[in-house]
């Protein structure tokens, strides 16, 4: 169509010079109007396709920006469940007082493993003082993080929402507009805290946030035998070396929480950011 009205428009020009068209007004006007119509609909086809194809890509923004928006929503809603949030206690007292409790519990278990084997002394008081601080530093720990098992389940819950975005999201926004919605960085950087927590196919018992299963199994093993003394000494001594180095593993866990809780903000942060730069456009 478009060519045809090149080669009417042409022939009209070839006309206007011959002057071919003085004594036919009607037949110009005609041929005018038809070379006109063929050059419009084509044009017109044209424009109106760009116009729907922008209207779909805008859609399709539109579309990956709510979803990552719901997703990193999510993530941040499950990085929320990782603090045990109790009623009488703030997150920074319920911190304050673990700590405290976990230093006082390390301190009366390093002063028996301090001496070497051969001249560390267990007795039922020192035992006695060593569960009672390790159960209580292991209780205020229920004051600041969740379960092992709510933990599990956050983890699975923000991995999951994190394979939308790198998976889905972000390439088919990087197809339609040729941006990236988040940089590559912080999505690695959330990946990788993610495996740190829980390593794909690790074995989840030998992760320090399952510290207070570890020393939970340690006191309870030193109550039951605590007033054997003489003939389970150097079986104590194994068990007291178990809860130290649980405890020891509570500081990495709580490391692992703060930061997979930043790293969850971040990420949402620089979405919601995204967001609102282009929302002229969304």
């Amino acid at each position: 169509m478009l060519g045809i009205g090149l080669a009417l428009g042409l022939a009209g020009l070839v006309g206007d010079a011959l002057g071919a068209w003085e004594n036919s007004p009607f037949f110009t006007n005609l041929l005018s109007s038809l070379t006109g119509f063929l050059f419009a609909v084509p044009v017109g086809v044209i424009v109106l396709y760009q116009i729907t194809i922008h209207r779909e890509e805008l859609q399709q923004r539109r579309s990956l920006a709510s979803l990552a928006l719901d997703s990193s929503t999510r993530i941040v809603a499950h990085s929320n469940q990782l603090q045990a949030r109790p009623y009488h206690i703030t997150f920074q007292q319920g911190s304050s007082l673990f700590f405290k409790l976990r230093g006082q519990a390390l301190d009366a278990i390093e002063e028996i493993l301090i001496n070497p084997p051969e001249k560390r002394r267990i007795t039922e008081k020192n035992i006695s003082t060593i569960v009672d601080l390790g159960s209580r530093c292991r209780d205020a720990w229920t004051h600041v993080w969740a379960s092992p098992t709510t933990i599990a389940d956050t983890v699975e819950g923000m991995r999951s929402n994190l394979t939308i975005l790198r998976e889905y999201v972000q390439p088919r926004l990087h197809a339609v507009s040729d941006t990236a919605l988040i940089d590559a960085e912080i999505l690695d950087h959330f990946q990788e805290v993610l495996d740190w927590i829980a390593p794909p196919g690790g074995d989840p018992t030998n992760s320090p946030r399952n510290w207070t299963i570890s020393a939970g199994i340690a006191l309870d093993e030193l109550e039951q035998h605590g007033d054997q003394l003489e003939s389970m000494e150097s079986h104590l001594d194994g068990i007291v070396h178990r809860l130290h180095a649980a405890i020891m593993d509570s500081e990495q866990a709580n490391a692992m929480y703060e930061t997979l809780n930043n790293a969850a903000l971040q990420l949402h942060e620089q979405i919601s950011s995204y967001i609102g730069h282009e929302h002229t456009v969304l």
